[in-house]
């Protein structure tokens, strides 16, 4: 298929589509990447036209353009924009990342949940030493940050060893994801995060706040990563995975063997083009095309 994917990559490189551009790629897709101004000179020649959150609350899109999905993200941050795009856009589908996000009110009742996930060329990049006991790689951007913040005091000081914190993106991140023992994540607001599926891709030990989404995608507490429930718990925890060398390495393990055999982002656009296809509109179109090859 000829697949158009429309995204802002030039506020963050680590954008989410780029994940997505590559997920098609690695199904056998041909497929383009097109800036957000740039869809006003696009008016066809493509399978399927794709536009990937990229939290720009003002986007130019062609609601003439079919079949097309719209890879909805923040929901749990934002949603008000987000609804209003997917309305005006005409999508013929519409995803959510976060299944929080299946009970807004879209005016429409065949929005689905398709999370985010990892991409084992970019996240993995093989067995490192250890040089960190823990590792925390984000922002705090918004007004629902403290809790994270005041989680990861708690992270690093339960850390007798050294820390790694700062900004990282791509193969760095990876790296320094797999040079650590631990890795840190705390939702933002409940959410199943890009970085618990890339820390788990590194092939260390996850340790993050239990929210539903973990469960609900077939991940389990104390196999696939170390779950926390509060401050007391998580100091406990990380004292606990630091003096239990072959625990934390037996959940490093599993965690990586789940994420990189099912929560891949070439995974989630096969779960994409499987929900398009089954709009009776859209079969319609790949039963024409057919006609006209014979």
């Amino acid at each position: 298929m000829k697949i158009l994917v429309s995204f802002e990559n030039r506020v963050r490189p680590d954008s989410t589509g780029v994940y997505i551009l590559s997920g098609f790629k690695q199904l056998g897709h041909d497929v383009t990447h097109v800036l957000p101004e740039g869809m006003k000179d696009i008016h066809g020649g493509y399978d399927l036209y794709v536009k990937v959150d990229d939290g720009q609350r003002h986007t130019f899109w062609n609601p003439e353009l079919h079949p097309s999905v719209y890879y909805c993200i923040d929901t749990h941050i934002e949603y008000d924009w987000r609804i209003a795009l997917a309305r005006d856009g005409k999508f013929d589908n519409v995803s959510v990342v976060h299944s929080d996000g299946l009970k807004l009110d879209w005016g429409r009742d065949d929005v689905y949940w398709n999370p985010v996930g990892c991409d084992p060329k970019i996240h993995y990049t093989g067995h490192w030493q250890k040089q960190y006991d823990g590792c925390f790689i984000g922002n705090f951007h918004n007004n629902l940050a403290g809790p994270r913040i005041e989680a990861l005091d708690v992270f690093f000081k339960a850390c007798p060893g050294p820390i790694f914190f700062g900004n990282r993106t791509f193969k760095d991140m990876a790296d320094k994801y797999g040079q650590s023992k631990l890795v840190f994540n705390r939702s933002i607001n409940g959410d199943a995060n890009m970085r618990v599926f890339e820390a788990m891709c590194s092939g260390s030990c996850l340790v993050t706040d239990n929210v539903p989404d973990l469960a609900k995608l077939g991940f389990v507490d104390g196999v696939h990563f170390a779950g926390y429930n509060g401050p007391g718990d998580l100091e406990h925890l990380v004292g606990h995975l630091l003096t239990h060398d072959e625990q934390r390495k037996k959940i490093a393990k599993a965690g990586y063997d789940e994420v990189t055999s099912r929560h891949k982002y070439s995974d989630r656009m096969a779960v994409l083009l499987a929900k398009i296809s089954e709009k009776p509109q859209i079969k319609l179109h790949a039963q024409e095309k057919e006609k006209c090859l014979r």
